[in-house]
């Protein structure tokens, strides 16, 4: 709407529809390169992906907590091709808040460390402390990984740092 009213109506100058917008455009950028820098601040503006269920259990809390009721699992469920709840080892509300789904048959990646950073969140679903996933690096430093995953079947990928290895 800023960009159009110049458009339609002659008597308003193209200034005031061009600083707005470039105040928007730099609000925008400004935002993202924050996010990108500091984690802390892009889990409170971006939220955290979560597990509706994890292992084949359904966690009743988590869908109280995110207003999700069970025909929403549902739903989702048959959307994909998944016709028993008992068939689902995890569901997971991602950040965009679409559900993703994974059969028992389906092998599901842990993502351990991003950028540098331990995933609290991930590490405690599997039990793991910060000892325990230093041990999987093989005495390289955690500044040094871009991404660590760790698969159902235990398999785990490492993505260095560019320049660190």
């Amino acid at each position: 709407e800023i960009a159009a009213a110049p458009l339609t109506d002659g008597d308003i100058p193209i200034l005031y529809s061009i600083i707005p917008i470039l105040l928007i455009c730099a609000t925008e950028i400004s935002i993202a390169f924050i996010k990108n820098k500091l984690p802390r601040i892009k889990r409170a503006v971006e939220g955290k992906s979560v597990y509706i269920i994890y292992k084949g259990r359904l966690r009743q809390s988590v869908l109280s907590e995110n207003r999700i009721s069970i025909n929403e699992i549902l739903t989702e469920m048959r959307i994909q091709g998944i016709g028993d709840i008992a068939d689902v080892e995890y569901a997971i509300l991602e950040q965009n808040g679409k559900i993703s789904l994974f059969k028992k048959t389906d092998s599901l990646v842990h993502v351990l460390i991003t950028d540098g950073a331990f995933d609290m969140y991930e590490m405690g679903q599997l039990k793991l402390t910060e000892e325990d996933v230093i041990g999987m690096l093989g005495g390289w430093d955690v500044s040094d990984i871009f991404l660590l995953t760790v698969d159902d079947e235990g398999q785990r990928k490492i993505i260095w740092r560019e320049g660190a290895k």
